[in-house]
């Protein structure tokens, strides 16, 4: 009798080792998985935020663009009336100092 519940608990040992060992294969591969889809989602996120950044960066540079413009065509407005000045303000800034010469 005592030799049979020896083996009964050898029997009940080598199932316990086999579940354990089924366990942790299914732990591994669980694991595994996990692991797998952390780094799909990480490649996911790193895609979507570079497309962000790209399309941030051509936001700006367009935004950029289309000041510089502005600026060039105002700078190029005041240019032009620093090279030909109002005819009308010359006239009256000649009258004014004949004006005051006149006076004496």
């Amino acid at each position: 009798m005592a030799a049979n519940l020896i083996e009964q608990v050898k029997e009940i040992e080598a199932e316990a080792d086999r579940i354990v060992a089924e366990a942790q294969a299914g732990a591994r591969e669980v694991e595994g998985s996990v692991k797998e889809e952390v780094a799909a989602l990480r490649k996911a996120h790193e895609q979507a935020l570079a497309e962000k950044a790209g399309t941030f960066a051509r936001k700006v540079e367009r935004k950029t663009d289309q000041e510089l413009k502005e600026l060039d065509q105002r700078a190029r407005a005041v240019a032009e009336r620093l090279a030909a000045p109002d005819q009308g303000a010359v006239s009256a800034a000649v009258e004014l100092v004949l004006k005051r010469l006149r006076e004496g």
